[in-house]
């Protein structure tokens, strides 16, 4: 190829890689929208007006009372029960103690904030 095919080619390549990049011409109403939509201190106030909001609804919400109720079993089962045999004046004395305990609890718990 010649210098010639080169540089024209070259020159072709350079050309359509180019963008034109044509500056927006923004007017005065433009820019305030685009500042006050992208402002930080504009936008933590409105995060913090909806975070107070947020606080007046659960301080409501707190008025009335909370209830909740627990219980519990518990069931304990010996298969070898204890056997205990003593002599006495009169003979023997067998004793033994239950193969099955039994347990429970219960709870209420009333919260009211004032």
């Amino acid at each position: 190829m010649s210098k010639i095919t080169i540089i024209a080619n070259a020159f072709v390549l350079f050309l359509f890689s180019v963008q034109t990049v044509s500056a927006k011409q923004w007017t005065l109403q433009e820019c305030i929208d685009y500042a006050l939509s992208h402002n930080i201190r504009l936008r933590q106030n409105v995060i913090s007006k909806q975070s107070a909001h947020e606080d007046v609804l659960q301080s409501k919400a707190e008025l009335f009372p909370s209830l909740s109720a627990s219980t519990s079993q518990n069931v304990i089962y010996n298969p070898f029960p204890e056997t205990n045999r003593q002599q006495v004046a009169n003979g023997y004395v067998e004793t033994s103690s239950d193969k099955v305990y039994y347990n429970g609890t219960y709870g209420i718990n009333f919260n009211w904030t004032v």
